[in-house]
């Protein structure tokens, strides 16, 4: 099935590593030319280890997404590098505390809103004018499904995750006259750097190995997840892909969830 993403202009953020990473090298997989954005851009070669002739179609700019003036330089100089924007996909987001509701102070909230929220509203507020030129914008947010069905721990994470997929349907609503779509991705957990992350921080509480943290982390997640095994970015990154394409003409507002069976809702 072809995609039609051929030189489709993308920007996406967060996408140095990660999730982000692998959704950017299978845009330049279908031909798309595409910028990536993180706080601080690694060399090439740490991100492509093999050399790829697609790194012509690719661009990278530095810039921190809670500052509203570096969003707004970002956006500029990749549509100029790029000739213009059709796809959006916001990728940044993330905590810097992970912890529970009492543990949280006013500056862990207020962090995660401005990487989860306000990065999002800055990043599609000065795409707008560029996406309304595009004959197939899209913009897709990547959410988590702790925004639909939220657990015991990271609170301030799972409401900014809600209110993005709140924000996706609103901007569907508004943004429908322009023919621009907007939809999101709830996923439950993927192998990422946040996983790793929280695992180290577990095996530094309990006292263990990253190991034995990383065994016991994983057994208790997969004890939720029907499909029992968490998730790899490989198991997200068709949908982005598809959300992408001009098959996916009719589709807006919506909120798909990719968890391995886990949501409890019909």
């Amino acid at each position: 099935m072809n995609l039609h993403l051929e030189n489709k202009k993308v920007l996406i953020t967060g996408a140095t590593r990660g999730l982000g990473l692998e959704i950017a090298k299978a845009f330049l997989s279908e031909g798309s030319v595409v910028t990536i954005m993180a706080r601080s851009i690694p060399p090439l070669t740490d991100m492509f280890p093999e050399p790829e002739g697609y790194r012509n179609n690719l661009y990278c700019i530095p810039a921190d997404a809670t500052i509203k003036q570096d969003v707004e330089n970002c956006v500029k100089a990749a549509t100029d590098k790029m000739k213009g924007l059709d796809i959006l996909i916001n990728n940044i987001g993330g905590i810097s505390n992970y912890a529970s509701f009492f543990d949280l102070d006013e500056a862990d909230w207020l962090d995660a809103y401005k990487r989860n929220i306000m990065s999002m509203v800055n990043f599609v507020k000065y795409s707008h004018c560029y996406l309304k030129m595009s004959k197939t914008p899209r913009i897709i947010n990547v959410s988590s499904l702790v925004g639909l069905q939220p657990g015991t721990f990271n609170p301030h994470y799972a409401a900014c995750k809600a209110a993005s997929i709140n924000l996706t349907k609103f901007l569907s609503n508004i943004f429908a006259e322009d023919k621009i779509l907007v939809n999101s991705i709830a996923a439950a957990q993927i192998d990422t750097d946040s996983w790793k992350k929280n695992i180290c921080r577990v095996a530094e509480e309990l006292g263990i190995s990253f190991q034995d943290a990383e065994v016991k982390e994983t057994e208790l997640a997969c004890k939720s997840i029907p499909l029992k095994r968490i998730g790899l970015s490989a198991d997200l990154v068709p949908m982005v892909l598809l959300l992408a394409s001009e098959l996916s003409s009719w589709t807006t507002g919506s909120c798909i969830v990719i968890d391995g069976g886990k949501f409890r809702a019909i």
